[in-house]
């Protein structure tokens, strides 16, 4: 699992997560250093949006996630970059498990139980792999960037 990219265009790149063993899992960065979104001009928030809708798009497509959460938060690394994470059913079911949660979850708290608990879910390497050759296919055929 040498290259985790996915796609990524003249403002932009996205990822399978480095960190977190969950399919599906992408992060989108910005290849500048701006760390606000006020910092992009028109056409790069234009783009990153693109990135983002394609990023749902690819993870609905391949997961049919019961939902996704996209996350921005900037602590570790203020660079702009979003976190794309699928709440599938056995991502929830094991959430329920462990936590002792129910339906309607907290997205926030299940994100964080799965930043903990994420290899515990038993996600293997070619589960991964194939993520990202399938994301790289549907990414090419929306025409949007370069795929990896």
């Amino acid at each position: 699992m040498d290259n985790l990219l996915l796609f990524e265009t003249t403002h932009f790149y996205a990822i399978q997560a480095r960190d977190y063993r969950v399919p599906g899992y992408v992060i989108i960065y910005s290849k500048s250093e701006c760390d606000s979104l006020a910092g992009f001009d028109a056409g790069q928030g234009a783009e990153l949006m693109q990135c983002l809708v394609l990023a749902e798009r690819i993870v609905q497509q391949l997961l049919t996630p019961e939902r996704i959460y996209i996350l921005k938060f900037g602590e570790a690394l203020p660079r702009i970059h979003f976190h794309v994470v699928p709440r599938t059913a056995r991502i929830g079911l094991a959430f329920e498990q462990q936590s002792s949660n129910q339906p309607p979850y907290n997205g926030a708290r299940l994100v964080d139980w799965l930043w903990q608990q994420h290899a515990s879910l038993g996600y293997g390497d070619e589960e991964l792999t194939d993520f990202i050759k399938q994301a790289r296919e549907v990414a090419q055929q929306s025409g949007l960037g370069n795929t990896g």
